[in-house]
């Protein structure tokens, strides 16, 4: 938990030096459209839109990295739960991923609306903003977990690869496969067993 309010207190601090130093940018080159009386609203219009659109962009790219350090800090919980050795550990471990997948959702909900609000209101930076930022969306616990887990993803890979060619499969290799599954499940139920009676 403390180390959540840390990394919260990083990400505060750098937000607000990005956006003193785009304020500090913006008013610092005073001299494009002072001078004529008709130009200078155009100018000030434009340098007001890219002040804008500088500081919304600053803002996208932490709430990125905003999500990207969440992503990480949850690998390095899954390590820690991993080799845990207690079940009260294991348990603080599992809060604080919850709250690690809480904040990575509120920055993913907030990285989402202002990159869309940059792609509407600044139609000319839109497709740079595209290609830049690509779309995020919200992830479970167990979505980020089975992202780590090498096991989760060949399980998936087998499932489908099973799914997509078991009608192409004779009868004879049908029933052993499903005298396989069951083997399996049997020997599941066994290990079950064994961690009960431990």
């Amino acid at each position: 938990m403390p180390y959540i309010k840390v990394r919260l207190a990083i990400w505060g601090l750098s937000l607000s030096f990005l956006l003193a130093g785009v304020q500090g940018h913006a008013s610092g080159g005073g001299g494009e459209g002072a001078e004529g009386g008709t130009e200078g609203a155009p100018a000030a219009a434009v340098s007001k839109e890219k002040k804008d659109y500088t500081e919304k962009s600053g803002k996208l790219r932490v709430l990125e990295a905003r999500i990207l350090d969440s992503e990480k800090t949850f690998q390095e919980l899954i390590k820690k739960k991993n080799g845990a050795h207690s079940s009260e550990e294991k348990r603080d471990i599992i809060n604080e991923m919850n709250e690690v997948i809480k904040v990575r959702n509120d920055s993913v909900d907030a990285y989402e609306k202002l990159r869309t609000q940059i792609i509407y209101r600044f139609p000319d930076e839109g497709d740079s903003v595209r290609r830049r930022y690509g779309t995020q969306s919200k992830r479970t616990v167990e979505e980020l977990e089975g992202v780590a887990g090498l096991d989760e993803m060949l399980t998936r890979i087998k499932k489908a690869v099973h799914n997509k060619y078991e009608p192409l499969m004779p009868e004879e290799e049908k029933s052993m496969a499903k005298s396989a599954q069951a083997e399996k499940a049997e020997a599941e139920e066994k290990q079950k067993a064994l961690r009960l009676e431990k």
